[in-house]
């Protein structure tokens, strides 16, 4: 997928805003990776991948 590096940095700052206590903006990010996996889907004519559930 040529988007890889766009989910491998919302996780990164996903991590980072966990490891610095910022809760809300992790979520968000979260939510952010998961529109993301959506619309890349959709605009490669695949059905998303279920997101897997990390901490």
């Amino acid at each position: 997928m040529r988007h890889d590096w766009l989910v491998a940095q919302l996780d990164a700052m996903k991590r980072y805003a966990l490891q610095n206590h910022l809760s809300e903006l992790a979520d968000a990010l979260q939510t952010a990776k998961l529109v993301a996996l959506v619309e890349i889907a959709s605009i490669e004519g695949k059905r998303p991948i279920p997101p897997q559930h990390d901490t």
